[in-house]
């Protein structure tokens, strides 16, 4: 019995894991079809010598597409975003907010630990698995940022930036539904990291949305 129960439990995690990387495949095969029409200059904007220029802006090639994610974010966060988080602000008491986002941060550990290492940043890993590992037992699964009182601070390390110490250039900028102002290789960064997460391992789907959304609207307060 206690086999097949184990076995039953890897069988799950290994199902989480690839129902969320289903998703997120989705979502990049999505993107990666999407830009290349949104990202065509439009017909009434003439370059500085009058004529049509077919490539965009060079600067900013996926202008159409960024200028709708930047009025639909804005449109989200308006109306809700924001109310959400005044209720959220109304029910949930002050003290208790912050820790709902130490605890959303610990669980970030092994994406920084994962991107520490592959950067070769082995001091700041050893401080993140500290921080994780006091965290969680002393802080209570994270939800008191006690390593940062012991001198370890916390760190921001994602794919992004292996991918920029690797030597590939950051692309075109790029707003993201939900996510907001990016560039190309942080988009990559964001999916790659995303399977990465602790609670891919145990966690559903919906029910890993429903706590990112959590998440966003706590720290629209925070």
């Amino acid at each position: 019995m206690r086999i097949a129960q184990g076995e039953m439990t890897t069988m799950r995690m290994m199902g989480n894991r690839r129902s969320l990387l289903r998703y997120l495949a989705l979502a990049a095969l999505l993107t990666g079809a999407a830009l290349p029409a949104w990202g065509d200059p439009p017909d009434d904007e003439p370059t500085e010598g009058g004529a049509e220029d077919s490539s965009g802006h060079p600067e900013d090639p996926f202008r159409p597409f960024n200028k709708a994610m930047f009025t639909f974010n804005d449109w989200l966060d308006t109306n809700a975003v924001e109310p959400a988080a005044r209720g959220w602000d109304f029910v949930m008491p002050h003290p208790v907010q912050p820790g709902i986002s130490n605890f959303y941060d610990n669980l970030l550990f092994p994406i920084r630990f994962a991107n520490d290492v592959m950067q070769g940043e082995m001091d700041p890993a050893v401080v993140i698995l500290s921080r994780f590992t006091v965290n969680t037992t002393v802080g209570l699964a994270g939800f008191f940022d006690v390593a940062t009182a012991m001198g370890l601070p916390s760190h921001r390390a994602n794919f992004g930036q292996t991918l920029g110490r690797w030597g590939l250039p950051p692309g075109p900028y790029l707003v993201l539904p939900f996510l907001g102002p990016s560039d190309v290789r942080d988009t990559v960064g964001i999916v790659v990291d995303g399977y990465l997460g602790v609670a891919t391992f145990f966690v559903d789907v919906p029910i890993l949305i429903g706590s990112a959304a959590i998440d966003a609207v706590n720290r629209r307060l925070c």
